[in-house]
């Protein structure tokens, strides 16, 4: 797929009411096929290296559009942001749920601020800052790591003043959304090796992340966590994290 077929794909995704497109980078799925792109579905499938899956990424109006195209092309498949429900529809043809994420706020950042000076990411240390998402492999259902590709381009995609940064035992991603009384903190990816889990590594990043957010702005910050990672969540929680119910993204796999 060229990248004028995927921004094309995302002028046209306002037609759709149900869609996985919305936050998905051209960089993501540049190796990625179009399956099938009309006025009733898109449907762009290809092998998501992270998760080592097969991936569909996909848009309709109505459910029954996309089942008909969901034949199983490899073994090993998923497709994400599955509504809710859907799930029974996608089980009867092989899928099963692999990870249920919900958004968490937070907005009361000053509370937890941690201003210490943080290690930078650059292009010397990405490989490092891979092999401490990838040591967190399967720890929580839909967690995969990111690999050394992944991590140079989300930095330098964002320029030299990116926020990202880490320690040698633990790595955390964020990037600023929005404008205003919109700004918000997105944590992307936090990862700690687990022989330093449980020793305040974790607090320390969100707190320095916190600290970007306010001079950048931000409101509230905002993450996604597995709803069976409890040792996660009870770390977000204790941070003034809350869940929204409504902003669920269902994955599964067959």
């Amino acid at each position: 797929m060229i990248e004028q077929q995927f921004h094309e794909i995302k002028d046209i995704l306002q037609q759709f009411c149900f869609t996985s497109l919305k936050c998905t980078d051209y960089e993501e799925i540049a190796d990625y096929e179009i399956l099938i792109n009309d006025n009733k579905v898109i449907i762009i499938y290809g092998y998501n290296p992270e998760s080592k899956r097969y991936e569909y990424h996909w848009a309709c109006n109505h459910k029954e559009d996309l089942l008909r195209q969901l034949q199983k092309r490899n073994d090993n498949e998923q497709i994400t942001f599955v509504p809710e429900n859907w799930v029974e529809s996608l089980e009867n043809i092989g899928f099963d749920i692999y990870a249920i994420w919900n958004d968490y706020f937070a907005e009361d950042l000053e509370e937890y601020v941690n201003c210490e000076e943080p290690k930078y990411i650059h292009h010397g240390n990405y490989k490092e800052a891979s092999e401490v998402t990838l040591s967190c492999r399967g720890q929580s259902r839909g967690f995969t790591g990111q690999s050394e590709e992944w991590m140079k381009q989300w930095i330098e995609n964002k320029g030299s003043a990116s926020p990202d940064y880490t320690y040698d035992c633990a790595v955390i991603c964020i990037d600023i959304y929005g404008s205003g009384d919109k700004t918000k903190l997105w944590i992307r990816e936090i990862a700690v090796k687990p022989e330093f889990q449980g020793k305040g590594v974790g607090r320390k990043l969100i707190g320095q992340a916190f600290a970007y957010g306010l001079r950048h702005g931000a409101k509230k910050a905002f993450l996604m966590a597995d709803e069976c990672n409890n040792n996660a969540l009870h770390l977000y929680r204790s941070m003034g994290f809350k869940s929204n119910p409504n902003e669920s993204q269902i994955d599964m796999i067959r």
